[in-house]
């Protein structure tokens, strides 16, 4: 008894150990395949960093460009000598919403675009993002995003530079936590997703699957840590069915595959055998859906085929 109490065989006891865990709480299927793309967690979300010549930016914003709330924005954008955010001065920002929310809707239609991108550019200072984050009913972000509701006569322009201001918003832990909670900033997202991913344009194609990606990387490190996922089942089920419609008819952009491709890998890895999402891939037919894509010239060279057609769906 006692050489049975102190373990004559350290490595056998801790074999036994394993194997009790794992028959009281067995493993998930997925995380015994090669998936190397998503058996880990996401640290990185897409970002949209370039900044655009001011000069142009301020020509399209027209008279507005002059307005004093404009000019501190555009100076803080530039951040000439700043290598942190720290270092430069955050404009104040409730200005900047009464500013966009009283005179967004007033421009013409053809200068929109500037003014989303200088918001977008500021977006990517934690600073700025919590602050709108935290706004009640988020007016700014919205009134921003008031195209959505139209998406169908917005212009090329608009379109990506508000997909791009929402890839911008996971610049903090705060908007993503928001989206999932705020129905009409979730509704606005979700319209703006899935109305660019089957967009003629290649460039919106590529963004909009940026966006899925985020969102399906925020649910997924949830996922992984054994927390309830953050999407609910309706948005998941929502951006699966997007997402697959966009691999289906893709045929020339390498890059709007793949981001489509890794989107649907964090959505479906560890999900509920039993749950909407696993039962929908597989009334979809998305196997079949993937793997018919490496019979496409233009694409049959991405890895993740391999890996969510042949691994994680079959």
């Amino acid at each position: 008894k006692e050489d049975q109490w102190s373990g004559a065989n350290p490595a056998q006891l801790k074999g036994n150990v394993r194997l009790l865990i794992q028959s009281a709480y067995p493993p998930h299927p997925h995380a015994i395949l090669r998936l190397p793309s998503l058996q880990r967690r996401v640290t990185d979300y897409v970002k949209y960093t370039k900044v655009p010549s001011m000069e142009k930016v301020l020509q399209k914003i027209g008279p507005a460009a002059q307005d004093p709330t404009i000019q501190a924005l555009v100076h803080f954008v530039q951040k000439p000598n700043a290598k942190v955010p720290a270092d430069t001065a955050v404009p104040d920002l409730s200005a900047l919403s009464a500013f966009l929310q009283s005179t967004y809707p007033k421009l013409p239609q053809e200068s929109l675009f500037a003014v989303v991108d200088l918001v977008r550019i500021a977006f990517l200072d934690p600073r700025v993002s919590a602050f709108f984050a935290e706004e009640p009913d988020h007016k700014t972000l919205l009134t921003l995003w008031s195209p959505v509701s139209d998406l169908s006569s917005c212009p090329y322009n608009l379109r990506i530079v508000m997909l791009q201001l929402a890839c911008n918003l996971f610049t903090t832990p705060l908007y993503p936590n928001q989206i999932v909670a705020h129905e009409k900033l979730r509704e606005t997202c979700m319209r703006l997703l899935t109305g660019c991913l089957l967009d003629s344009h290649a460039n919106l194609r590529v963004v909009a699957a940026a966006l899925a990606f985020n969102l399906a990387a925020f649910n997924h490190n949830e996922r992984l840590e054994k927390r309830p996922d953050k999407l609910s089942q309706d948005v998941q089920v929502e951006l699966v069915a997007s997402l697959v419609e966009a691999i289906r008819t893709e045929e020339e952009s390498v890059e709007a595959l793949h981001g489509c491709l890794l989107a649907l890998g964090l959505l479906v890895y560890e999900a509920p055998l039993d749950g909407e999402v696993v039962d929908l891939c597989r009334a979809m037919g998305v196997a079949d859906t993937v793997n018919a894509k490496s019979q496409v010239e233009k694409l049959k060279g991405e890895p993740l085929l391999k890996e969510i057609g042949q691994e994680l769906l079959t």
